[in-house]
């Protein structure tokens, strides 16, 4: 379950100026989180008060009431990510050194009796116990007319940034120290909250974390010029390292912008010649390696054709190396982009199937089944040009892979446009083979050791009458070829650095030209 809590105020008690769009600001978001984020009408609180603020207006009790409510939404299921979202004044106080955010009854000759700490709400949303908190502040902290900051002298001090940002959470604050946050009639939002709703639009497509502080940290600015405003920077403050792959969109909304992700055509060196091997096509068998790919054709008459890339080669590596215009290239033109466009390469992307890494690429976010697509859309495209046509194929996978891998690995065939009639484990594949120096039909218990680049299978087969029966498999799926290079790498790495006397880390083209020399094949 996620769950939010909104907070929009635009009317304030003089001296403290009232807002155009705060309210707006809140009520909006809300939508953001139903129709982007996939949260419930009953999973978001919203307190404004402007039209659309069903949680009441945005007062002192009523926020510690929605606080407090939450609290106990919150005892009855998980909450993955909980969601706080303030628009209105906000400012740094000299005598405790805390960050407040003004409510509508706020009272400007004692403000720190009558605002909310962003440290108490941040304690208080704590309580929760959300496994991610994710809070979006805009809110400024200079007192100059015609922005977001309260035109008052009861507080005029800098903004202390660290403050404003808790450490151990993600936060997103509308501005740098020292600068303001700015709304604008046009947009009928403020800048900040418009970026963010844009971001997270078909318009911005920003799915994780990552994508959305990339955007905004452009986005803002760009607003700011377009509607004659000063700078505003935001800044965001993104703990721990790992949530920075979080994605926030729903699931149903996540799979459609994933198949319909801004990248452009793959580029390629020249069309595949036509195969001039006879005979009709039996099967397709597509092996997709973590380092390297192979697709092949059995004919009727019982042999093997193996179908080649643009560049004549049979094996294909499993790269792909990205332009800034998101164009790209696969397999051995992606290690030759490498050596002058490093920071574009997703190397052995099969590896990382089944989890939530993510590939962060010119500030966008990767999966791992996406990129997979790409390599395995390239094959795809090369055996139609070298057979005309491509049916439903044979797939291979390995024998140590979980659920959520082979589930992985589906997805990223359907991306593809492969119709693929059977997934077959590489042990078993391997048991067709003749056995050397006996007949196809002897009876044969074989054991398999199969060490890839990325995986290492040990099964046990038995073979009689006709019949294929793999006894027992046991593996490691991170075990393989890549982990003897990354050996490699880094002996090869302290090297350079002693001879050099210079310290780590060397340069990304340094880096590529070592792992390049580390797995190439003498």
């Amino acid at each position: 379950m996620n769950l939010a809590l909104l907070i929009g105020c635009s009317r304030y008690s003089e001296p403290i100026p009232s807002l155009r769009f705060g309210a707006r600001d809140a009520v909006q978001f809300a939508d953001t989180l139903h129709g982007t984020c996939g949260l419930g009408p009953d999973e978001v609180i919203v307190l404004s008060d402007g039209a659309g603020g069903p949680g009441g207006l945005p007062t002192y009790t009523n926020a510690v009431r929605a606080l407090a409510r939450g609290r106990g939404m919150a005892e009855t299921a998980t909450v993955d990510t909980l969601f706080f979202f303030f628009s209105g004044h906000g400012y740094h106080s000299t005598r405790d050194g805390n960050e407040y955010l003004l409510m509508s009854d706020s009272v400007a000759d004692d403000l720190e009796a009558t605002s909310i700490s962003l440290q108490t709400i941040v304690a208080r949303l704590q309580e929760w116990e959300p496994r991610h908190l994710v809070l979006f502040i805009d809110a400024c902290r200079e007192t100059i007319a015609g922005h977001k900051g309260p035109n008052t002298s009861a507080y005029s001090p800098a903004v202390d940034i660290n403050a404003l940002l808790p450490a151990g959470n993600i936060t997103f604050s509308s501005c740098s120290q020292g600068q303001r946050s700015y709304e604008h009639p046009k947009l009928e939002n403020g800048l900040f909250t418009a970026a963010l709703r844009e971001g997270l639009s078909s318009v911005g497509r920003c799915r994780t974390l990552h994508e959305l502080n990339a955007y905004l940290s452009r986005r803002v600015p760009e607003l700011c010029r377009a509607y004659g405003k000063p700078l505003q920077q935001p800044v965001a403050r993104l703990e721990p390292a790992e949530v920075l792959g979080l994605e926030i969109i729903s699931a149903q909304l996540r799979n459609i912008w994933r198949s319909n992700l801004d990248v452009r055509d793959e580029r390629r060196l020249g069309a595949v010649p036509r195969s001039d091997v006879g005979g009709s096509t039996a099967a397709i068998g597509v092996d997709f390696g973590t380092c390297n790919s192979l697709v092949a054709r059995f004919v009727a008459d019982g042999s093997i054709d193996l179908v080649r890339s643009p560049s004549g080669r049979k094996m294909v590596p499993s790269v792909v190396n990205f332009d800034r215009d998101l164009s790209y290239v696969v397999g051995w033109e992606a290690l030759d982009a490498d050596s002058t466009r490093p920071e574009g390469s997703v190397f052995y992307p099969k590896r990382w199937l089944g989890t939530p890494a993510q590939f962060e690429v010119y500030d966008k976010s990767l999966t791992p089944e996406f990129v997979c697509s790409l390599i395995l859309r390239s094959l795809k495209r090369n055996t139609e040009e070298y057979l005309g046509s491509v049916g439903s194929v044979v797939a291979s996978y390995p024998a140590s892979y979980s659920i959520a891998q082979s589930n992985a690995l589906r997805t990223a065939f359907d991306l593809a446009g492969y119709d693929v009639a059977r997934f077959v484990s590489e042990p078993a594949v391997s048991a067709y083979l003749p056995v050397p120096g006996g007949k196809p039909d002897d009876e044969a218990t074989m054991l398999v050791v199969d060490l890839g680049g990325g995986t290492l299978d040990v099964s046990v087969v038995e073979r009689g009458e006709g019949v294929e029966e793999i006894k027992s498999t046991s593996g490691d799926g991170y075990l393989g070829g890549l982990d003897y290079d990354d050996a490699l790498v880094e002996y090869v790495r302290d090297r350079v650095c002693e001879l050099a006397e210079v310290n780590p880390p060397l340069s990304p083209y340094v880096e590529a030209e070592i792992r390049r020399e580390s797995a190439r094949r003498r």
